[in-house]
């Protein structure tokens, strides 16, 4: 059994960045060491994508690769264990690698934006992951990624379309930004935690996707889930005090959702934004992940949830 409800001392103890990943992966059944890694990309041919019927082109911005790339970003697209890399289809995003800028210099300069309105626009950034429709993107600020090698990530509204620049340089509308982790190597850890403990067990069957020997089949088959789409004040109340959170930042995306753990379980629990929160809100107000069946229906009845038989 793992107290997940402890988390938070390991992820304060960890004395390098990746350890605890690696770990957490092989806890829910992640055992493979294969990075198909990128092929190196051509600077020239960032951003020039054809499109046959001319349409999309039109919304689509002029890229250029970010001049800063942060060392903590570099080891893991390149780490052996990066589940990402191996199985993208458990985290449902696009990478950029090498990360993107934004906003893009050369499309400022066709839009014509002056030194006024350039210096009222969200400050550079590097771009390196992209939810699979482009509704948001993570990235990091070249400015702190000069100092740090392992610097704060943020999750921002879609940034990648010229009509937004057009918007944005007009006053018509912010853009809007929260940090997602303190560190790159934090996030790594939450990316995982919200994907790997919930979606394994679903693609190990796939044509391209896990194989026998990079899963353990025994611990992934013994996995157990549940989805709570509306908790009571009761039971919301009862996730906070019996579930520690796991020491990481709210997991922004489809909702914003606290982590915490217990012993072989990891929840994720709505968290009650504020009205003018910028993020759709979930379907779900709670999302829990089991190692087993047993410590599944031991969780659900520490909240007072009682599932029915089918």
């Amino acid at each position: 059994m793992i107290d997940y409800g402890r988390f938070a001392e390991r992820l304060a103890a960890r004395t390098d960045r990746w350890s605890l990943l690696v770990e957490f992966q092989r806890e829910w059944g992640y055992v493979g060491e294969i990075n198909r890694g990128f092929e190196e990309a051509d600077p020239e041919d960032i951003g020039d994508e054809d499109y046959p019927d001319g349409d999309e082109q039109d919304e689509q911005d002029e890229e250029e690769l970010c001049p800063v790339v942060p060392e903590a970003l570099a080891e893991w697209y390149a780490l052996p264990q990066n589940s990402f890399m191996h199985a993208a289809t458990m985290y449902w995003t696009h990478p950029h690698m090498p990360p993107t800028r934004w906003p893009v210099t050369e499309e400022l300069t066709r839009l014509g934006a002056s030194a006024a309105e350039r210096t009222a626009l969200p400050e550079p950034r590097g771009v390196f992951m992209a939810e699979y429709e482009y509704c948001w993107t993570w990235s990091y600020l070249e400015r702190e990624a000069q100092l740090d090698p392992d610097p704060p990530v943020y999750i921002g509204d879609t940034e990648l379309y010229a009509k937004d620049f057009k918007q944005l340089l007009a006053g018509e509308r912010g853009h809007v930004q929260y940090e997602a982790a303190r560190s790159i190597s934090e996030w790594v850890l939450g990316f995982a935690v919200t994907a790997v403990p919930f979606n394994i067990a679903r693609i190990t069957d796939g044509p391209d996707e896990l194989r026998p020997g990079q899963v353990d089949e025994d611990l992934v088959a013994s996995h157990a889930s549940w989805e709570e789409a509306e908790l009571t004040d009761e039971q919301y109340e009862q996730v906070r005090t019996e579930f520690p959170e796991l020491g990481l930042l709210p997991w922004i995306g489809f909702g914003c959702y606290e982590l915490r753990g217990g012993p072989d379980v990891i929840l994720m629990l709505r968290k009650r934004m504020p009205e003018d929160f910028a993020y759709a809100d979930s379907d779900y107000d709670l999302l829990v992940a089991a190692r087993t069946e047993p410590a599944l229906a031991t969780a659900l009845s520490r909240i007072g949830i009682q599932p029915t038989t089918p």
